[in-house]
């Protein structure tokens, strides 16, 4: 990756230690990286440093989880989209 992309990692409950590996590569790449994930209390303490947007859902039902997490994806998709269409169209 470089440094003006963006990782946005998904999943139901906690994360991994690969992916804690993994956004902690990234950040210090540059990369913007966000979090979406399950139960808050799963998240690990030192992880703020490597995450620069969380989003935890606050249950630990998997199909809360993953309803929420597809309407804030349909909402981040929609806000950069329109902040793009928005860029172009003034240049």
């Amino acid at each position: 990756g470089a440094s003006q992309d963006i990782l946005l990692l998904l999943s139901h409950e906690g994360l991994s230690d690969a992916a804690v590996v993994l956004l902690a590569s990234a950040h210090a790449q540059g990369i913007t990286t966000i979090a979406l994930t399950g139960d808050p209390s799963l998240i690990r303490a030192g992880l703020t440093a490597s995450v620069d947007h969380a989003f935890a859902v606050p249950s630990t039902d998997q199909c809360i989880v993953q309803e929420t997490q597809e309407m804030v994806y349909h909402v981040l998709w929609e806000l950069v989209h329109v902040f793009l269409d928005h860029r172009t169209a003034s240049s």
